[in-house]
């Protein structure tokens, strides 16, 4: 086209016919080569007749179009064929020239490339300079314009018998290389889902990024999206835990690399840390709840590590705490293996913590409204109790009706109605968070429903009866008479005969 850019292409026919489509309104320079290297026979299928043996012609009038002409070209006469040849087989091209203003050093193959010769490039924004003529290899040097739109440009080699070889689309113009300077956030969860930020420059419309082992493509679904030349967002999907570069490649193959820049990991979810406090002097047992934890999981409260922590399933970490400054609440922090973090609270109290011994009575009633003492240590006024609480978290318990406080060792507590069977009891500081929870702690019984008195309904077969039973009870009667009788004579008897 007129900016020296290569606009298009056609095979012609067996007898040299040919149409060139496609093309936007403007003027274009026609020229016919051979397919004798780089391209040539061997790469197209079965059935074209392929003549080689010509020198490179050019039209010697330009083809001018409209936005809606056809140009006929007419016939072109070219020359016979030449010792001079610009591409050869197996030549890895086009050859990329970036659009920064740097020199690059470039070669080109071919044949009867010797001094006297001359190399130009179709679009003036090139330069190339100086020229090392091999026989078999041209090398110079290349220097795009910054700025240079991205396209393909023709190269041309006149040798010192004008003799003319042209290699269409040997240079493209590339954008120059972009740069990856930031990814943000630079960690998380390998399992995807993570909205990504990436910050550089040089981003183009239809730039891909590859992170591990996953592509983004500009557009596509569940791709990337370049929002200008210095941003690019997306939403990570599932990928091979470990450290990735973050790599952004240009639609023209150029690319900027961020090594190491994003870490697919496990990330833990912290939901709940129950209590939320504990003694300053240390030892208090604290459980940690939420999901994606590891084993080797580590835990600190306020920068501390905390060595007692016994990592019981994904779901559930323990924690025995050591000694810290009384204040907070402080940062507690969870980390897994691979460096993923999650955060809560926690603090530390002056004061011991509540701890539930026992309850007695060990038993009261579903119904409720038993006093029972909760003996134990550390309680104050602030200390409320409750049953049935999920020992892991302190949630989801039913409150006492009544506490009454009346030493650290002993609260009187009213009990709740409560469904049958074995609870946990909780007693919880309102004033600082602490709380300790005695598993088992009270049983709520259920009246048995069977034995003892009381009205109830017969059925017609057992009403019948009653006549038996009725003549049963008369036997009886008058065996407890014949008895008496039988007795007053004997007594009688023995009277007689003392008297006698």
């Amino acid at each position: 086209d007129a900016s020296g850019r290569t606009a298009g292409a056609d095979l012609t026919d067996a007898i040299g016919d040919y149409a060139v489509t496609g093309l936007a309104a403007g003027t274009y320079t026609v020229y016919a080569s051979p397919l004798d290297s780089p391209v040539s026979a061997g790469n197209l299928t079965a059935g074209h007749t392929i003549q080689t043996d010509f020198e490179p012609g050019i039209y010697g009038a330009p083809a001018v179009l409209g936005p809606t002409d056809t140009v006929a070209m007419g016939t072109l006469l070219v020359g016979a064929d030449v010792a001079i040849n610009l591409g050869a087989a197996g030549e890895a091209l086009p050859v990329p020239g970036i659009a920064d203003g740097t020199l690059r050093v470039v070669s080109l193959r071919g044949t009867g490339l010797v001094n006297g010769s001359t190399l130009t490039v179709s679009d003036p924004a090139l330069t190339v300079s100086p020229v090392v003529w091999l026989g078999t290899q041209v090398n110079f040097q290349l220097t795009v314009a910054p700025g240079t739109p991205a396209g393909h440009v023709d190269a041309q080699v006149v040798n010192g018998l004008s003799e003319l070889a042209i290699l269409p689309a040997a240079i493209e113009v590339v954008a120059p290389s972009p740069t990856v300077t930031n990814c943000n956030p630079a960690t998380g969860q390998s399992g995807g889902g993570s909205a990504l930020t990436l910050t550089g420059t040089g981003f183009n419309a239809g730039a891909r990024v590859v992170i591990g082992d996953q592509i983004y493509v500009d557009g596509d679904a569940g791709g990337a999206t370049v929002v200008n030349a210095t941003t690019i967002t997306l939403t990570t999907a599932p990928m091979l835990t470990g450290t990735h570069d973050v790599v952004v490649v240009d639609p023209s193959g150029t690319e900027g690399r961020l090594t190491n820049g994003y870490t697919a990991d496990v990330i833990p979810v912290l939901d709940n840390v129950f209590p939320t406090a504990g003694t300053s002097v240390g030892g208090s047992d604290v459980v940690l709840t939420g999901s994606n934890f590891q084993a080797g999981i580590q835990v600190r409260i306020d920068g501390v590590s905390q060595p007692m922590v016994t990592f019981e399933s994904a779901s559930t970490v323990r924690v025995t705490t050591q000694a810290g400054v009384a204040g907070g609440p402080y940062v507690l922090e969870v980390e897994n293996p691979g460096g993923s973090l999650a955060q809560s609270a926690f603090a530390y109290v002056a004061q011991s913590d509540p701890d539930v011994a026992t309850v007695d009575p060990v038993s009261g009633a579903a119904a409720g409204g038993d006093t029972v003492r909760v003996m134990g240590t550390g309680f104050t006024a602030n200390t409320t109790v409750e049953f049935d609480v999920d020992p892991d978290t302190g949630q989801g318990g039913l409150a006492a009706t009544s506490v009454t406080f009346v030493d650290a060792n002993n609260l009187d507590v009213e009990t709740p109605g409560h469904a049958g069977g074995v609870v946990p009891v909780m007693a919880r500081d309102t004033s600082t968070g602490q709380a300790m929870v005695l598993a088992a702690g009270f049983t709520f019984s259920v009246p048995s429903s069977s034995g003892g008195g009381g009205c109830y309904t017969r059925d017609v077969d057992e009403i019948v009866p009653w006549r038996d039973a009725l003549l049963g009870s008369a036997w009886l009667l008058l065996l407890g008479m014949y008895v008496s009788w039988r007795a007053w004579r004997v007594r009688g008897a023995q009277s007689v005969a003392t008297d006698r």
